[in-house]
């Protein structure tokens, strides 16, 4: 973080809990017990400040998600669907063991496209 965002954060949560505290003083005449009771409820108040203050000036991380499949295996898997279809619309045995042959080859290049990423 450089110091303009830390400059920044720090300047917005001065203020942000000088509004709180400035709240909490203006109630000065309260007895000791109700006085502890609001200060055990201003500190999820801080918390909330604290939190508004960092989302505001810092805000979220951004994520930039890759498609991780390339558009060449695609089209490999592709290829193997239609592989896949032909051997199970072949209707003799030496046709569809062809089929099949293709499509374990393709299947195993596939395999390897998806290790390669």
């Amino acid at each position: 973080m450089n110091k303009y965002v830390k400059k920044r954060l720090r300047t917005q949560f001065r203020n942000r809990s000088q509004l709180l505290t400035s709240d909490h003083e203006a109630g000065t005449d309260c007895k000791d017990k109700e006085e502890r009771l609001e200060q055990k409820s201003e500190v999820p108040a801080i918390g909330k400040a604290y939190v508004q203050a960092a989302e505001e000036v810092i805000g979220y991380k951004k994520v930039i998600e890759k498609p991780w499949i390339r558009q060449g295996t695609w089209s490999l898997i592709e290829q193997m669907k239609s592989f896949k279809q032909k051997m199970l619309n072949s209707k003799t045995k030496i046709i569809k063991d062809k089929w099949l042959d293709e499509y374990r080859n393709k299947n195993k290049e596939v395999k390897k496209e998806l290790r390669c990423i």
